[in-house]
């Protein structure tokens, strides 16, 4: 937080300029990423951000038919974000802990 007593000095360290274009271009990312989490239906460059995947991977996940999405009216390919969620957690794998539990 900047205190409103003592303002910005741009000229006191020659850096500075560079840095407030750093902190503009993090604070666009940032809202973009919250922009992208609100949306509950995503293009395949979004769904492949939110997997942490290529998008030609997931092309290939499409192709043999592992991953949930749909193409309207046979044009681009969309995913709802809840498919995605289902997916990337169809794998579980308990712990020795749950396991254990489980025995008893």
């Amino acid at each position: 937080m900047i205190d409103n007593k003592f303002p910005l000095d741009l000229k006191a360290d020659p850096n500075c300029e560079a840095n407030i274009c750093d902190l503009m271009e993090r604070i666009s990312l940032l809202e973009a990423t919250v922009e992208g989490q609100s949306k509950d239906v995503l293009t395949i460059e979004e769904a492949a951000k939110y997997l942490d995947i290529t998008p030609k991977y997931l092309y290939k996940l499409n192709h043999e038919n592992i991953i949930t999405y749909s193409r309207p009216k046979g044009g681009k390919c969309y995913y709802n974000k809840g498919d995605l969620n289902d997916w990337m957690l169809s794998s579980k794998r308990k712990s020795i802990k749950q396991l254990e539990t489980e025995l008893k």
